[in-house]
């Protein structure tokens, strides 16, 4: 992939209150976004991911002001208007002339210093949480580097159930109990207790996993 993707958060919570539950509450943490987040997203590239074929930049979450805040429903180039943005700052309310999060992000000429470039060589990864910023640069076609191909990369998504449902129920993921048990048993004449390995889970059937596949494309597309 050389053209890259925009500016973009993997998910907008509706409501501060919905954002509040993107987070796991513990004890003495009452600001949110202290807490693991519900939602993160595993980005492994498998491919080097350089400057010259596109690679990850992020906002840290300190750089951020509307990494907690929330964003506004209106947050696209088709309502930069004068508004009354009702869903940040520590008040609840601020009246402002309209931008979008990547703009508040970087208000000043000195605040594109704390933008961070994330290479990663083949193999390596990224683990993000839902609310940050991120994009892929636009790769160089007139790059002469010797392993200037496509950058390729996969990522897995790990939510809670309470957060977001999962897109396959987990019946097609179940343990294969049975199968396995009874040929630990047979291997050990028939000794249940040296049974030592657990059972392990199934794969969802091709028709699913070929359902997933199409659904990533459409999504992409």
């Amino acid at each position: 992939n050389q053209a890259g993707f925009s500016p973009h958060r993997d998910r907008q919570p509706h409501t501060r209150f919905d954002l509040q539950r993107s987070f796991y509450p513990e004890e003495g943490e009452e600001e949110v976004g202290r807490q693991q987040a519900k939602y993160v997203t595993h980005w492994v590239a498998l491919t080097d991911a350089t400057p010259e074929n596109s690679r990850l930049y992020v906002i840290p979450r300190g750089f951020d002001p509307d990494y907690l805040g929330g964003d506004d429903d209106f947050d696209d180039d088709k309502h930069c208007k004068e508004t009354s943005l009702n869903f940040h700052g520590s008040d609840g309310y601020r009246n402002e002339k309209y931008s979008d999060p990547l703009t508040r992000a970087l208000p000043t000429k000195q605040s594109y210093q704390n933008i961070r470039a994330l290479p990663r060589k083949a193999g390596q990864s990224l683990v993000f949480t839902h609310r940050i910023l991120h994009w892929g640069s636009k790769g160089n076609p007139h790059s002469t580097a010797d392993a200037n191909g496509p950058r390729i990369a996969i990522s897995f998504v790990f939510s809670d159930e309470g957060f977001e449902a999962p897109y396959v129920k987990e019946e097609y993921f179940g343990p294969c109990h049975n199968n396995i048990r009874e040929a630990e048993e047979e291997e050990n004449n028939g000794d249940s207790k040296k049974v030592k390995s657990s059972a392990p889970w199934k794969y969802p059937p091709f028709s699913i996993r070929l359902l997933l596949v199409c659904a990533q494309l459409l999504i992409y597309h």
